[in-house]
């Protein structure tokens, strides 16, 4: 058994090329004396989670859409990517407006997105639709969390959409 190390500051491709062979001498068969192995870093995935756009206008009991989307900043595929949505405090979820692979428990939240494999550049975007309790107060900004991960990346990236709340109706749904 071999251990070897690789520094996070490793670059992608081959770090260590290397042999090994070990000789006894009671050992009739040479031919299986000897070994080899390549270590291959694996380029990292950077997916970035983006709110894609701004609620504005939405009264009390009214319906807001929180546009998200989950980006591959590459250089790897990103792998098993899943966005999760928290709901802002006075929201509940428009459970029968879901996204295509989106789910959620209960209406309160939070919803997870599966965007499955994305290529380096490759992006999946989902639109949460979300309704506003009728008595929050108007003038006032709810505000969600919203954050990605993959199977390469479990470092989770974050973004805090917010819906302000007005005390008149605007169709933003």
């Amino acid at each position: 058994t071999f251990d070897v190390v690789v520094p996070p500051s490793a670059s992608a491709g081959v770090i260590a090329d290397g042999s090994a062979s070990v000789s006894i001498p009671t050992d009739s068969d040479e031919t299986n004396n000897a070994a080899s192995s390549t270590v291959t870093v694996a380029a990292p995935v950077s997916e970035v989670v983006t709110s894609v756009g701004t609620v504005t206008g939405v009264a009390p009991g009214a319906t807001a859409t929180v546009p998200l989307k989950v980006t591959n900043n590459g250089p790897s595929d990103s792998t098993g990517t899943t966005l999760t949505f928290t709901l802002p405090t006075g929201t509940s979820l428009d459970m029968a407006a879901l996204p295509d692979g989106c789910t959620a428990v209960t209406a309160a939240g939070p919803v997870t997105c599966e965007a499955g494999t994305l290529a380096p550049g490759a992006e999946a975007s989902f639109d949460i639709k979300v309704i506003v309790d009728p008595s929050v107060a108007p003038n006032s900004t709810l505000t969600g969390e919203a954050s990605s991960v993959s199977d390469s990346d479990t470092t989770p990236d974050s973004v805090s959409p917010e819906i302000p709340v007005t005390d008149t109706v605007s169709d933003m749904s």
